[in-house]
């Protein structure tokens, strides 16, 4: 559910996000609705920003259907790296997480993967760079983020589970164009 609905309904709001198992208050469901729901407005415009710009050419590259089973393979891998990591204590495993951010994450891998030269810009400041070092360098950060132990409410390491399901689903999903 978008985060409007949450605004409009605010008694949602603490049921959507995904809570790890061991704060006694995961659901089922919250695999799926963690990915619907942001933590404000500026949260959900760069998800939604990043699935305008990068999801547009890859959803025409695999066709909805693919682009479908894309996004939300790259959401589960997210949050299953994230979680996956709390039982090791390298992720708090009393914290929550909520947004689309791993899947973003995870579509901007696989245009970077399926168009590694295409020319982007950045916003802040504007300037051009091919897509493999823009995408590279998002997930360096959230790498260097993640390893750091900032806690910085940013979910970095389910970041990188997008990112490697992103990558794994075109590479291998494309073994022609690799060849």
């Amino acid at each position: 559910l978008p985060i409007t609905f949450t605004i409009l309904f605010p008694q949602f709001y603490g049921y959507m996000p995904l809570y790890m198992p061991s704060t006694g208050l995961f659901e089922p469901y919250q695999i799926v609705s963690h990915m619907f729901t942001h933590a404000d407005t500026g949260h959900l415009f760069f998800n939604m920003i990043g699935l305008f710009f990068f999801g547009s050419a890859v959803e025409t590259y695999l066709k909805p259907q693919k682009f479908f089973i894309l996004f939300f393979l790259c959401g589960f891998a997210a949050i299953s790296l994230h979680v996956g990591l709390s039982y090791f204590g390298v992720v708090n495993p009393n914290s929550y997480a909520l947004g689309s951010s791993g899947a973003v994450m995870g579509i901007s891998v696989a245009y970077a993967t399926l168009f590694p030269d295409a020319r982007v810009m950045l916003i802040f400041p504007p300037i051009p760079m091919q897509a493999k070092y823009l995408v590279g360098a998002f997930v360096l950060m959230d790498l260097f983020s993640g390893l750091s132990g900032q806690n910085n409410g940013v979910a970095n390491f389910a970041h990188l589970g997008g990112a490697i399901a992103g990558f794994l689903y075109i590479y291998f999903g494309n073994q022609n164009k690799f060849n």
